[in-house]
């Protein structure tokens, strides 16, 4: 009985120790009340360069309507930027929010009655309308890109677990479109890479690309979905990350597999 009440006892100061730490979760489901001016204040880091971070921000359709995203991932994106001892403030830090001007949000300024079209983790609530084999979803921009940003020549490069990459003026911090590629195709209204099987689609790739050590090729993941029938691929390709302009995507490798990968990292 000694032991049981022991037992009892510490599952009660455990549980107890874990609500406890959760307190403030909800902010990280909040939508922001930015974006945030460049305010700068004084700081004592011994470094300097500039730090950007970006993570959903808007979790429903604000005042335009009642509608509401389920999947805290779907969230539009906002980027912050931390400029630690900037040239025109050599001793202080220098913060700024933007929303991600990407084309999802764009869509969503036009009608913010209406959810935007794309896919998500989730669907919202309530569900959006259905479409032909949900092409209205895979045509859709599809570029809320928050998750992982990675240099590319002169622009910062936002991506996510999706088939496309999302480019931004690092000193404005406007999205300036989805990155484009040298040897891209378009075909069922969707942009992709010359050298997918046919009858397929770009499905997904990692929000955690590779670089190669001592290189500055960055190795990257797609995955194909055949549009009716057939089996995927996972596709692995090579850019050059000290390229500012188009390039070629450069397939070095193809795994045909029988149901659809998900990767959100490599390694």
């Amino acid at each position: 009985m000694a032991k049981l009440a022991y037992y009892l006892a510490t599952a009660a100061v455990g549980a107890s120790g874990l609500a406890h730490s959760d307190q403030g979760w909800e902010l990280r489901v909040t939508n922001s009340e930015g974006p945030v001016s460049r305010v700068c204040f004084d700081t004592k880091v011994d470094a300097r360069g500039s730090y950007f971070l970006a993570g959903p921000a808007q979790f429903d359709a604000g005042s335009g309507g009642d509608w509401k995203f389920q999947g805290i991932f779907d969230g539009f994106g906002m980027v912050n930027r931390f400029e630690i001892r900037p040239k025109d403030h050599p001793t202080q830090m220098c913060y700024t929010s933007a929303w991600m001007n990407t084309g999802v949000y764009a869509e969503y300024q036009k009608n913010p009655k209406e959810p935007p079209r794309g896919v998500l983790f989730e669907d919202t609530l309530p569900s959006r309308k259905r479409c032909t084999l949900n092409m209205c979803d895979y045509q859709a921009p599809n570029d809320n890109n928050w998750v992982n940003m990675i240099p590319v020549g002169d622009k910062g490069v936002w991506v996510s677990d999706t088939p496309t990459m999302v480019t931004m003026d690092l000193d404005t911090m406007n999205v300036t479109g989805i990155k484009k590629w040298a040897n891209d195709v378009k075909s069922m209204g969707m942009v992709k890479p010359d050298w997918l099987e046919g009858e397929h689609l770009p499905a997904g790739g990692s929000a955690h690309p590779l670089l190669r050590p001592g290189t500055q090729t960055v190795v990257e993941v797609l995955i194909e979905s055949p549009l009716m029938m057939g089996n995927y691929f996972v596709d692995l390709y090579t850019f050059d990350a000290s390229v500012s302009g188009p390039q070629n995507r450069t397939k070095f490798g193809r795994v045909e597999v029988e149901v659809a990968q998900y990767f959100t990292a490599l390694g």
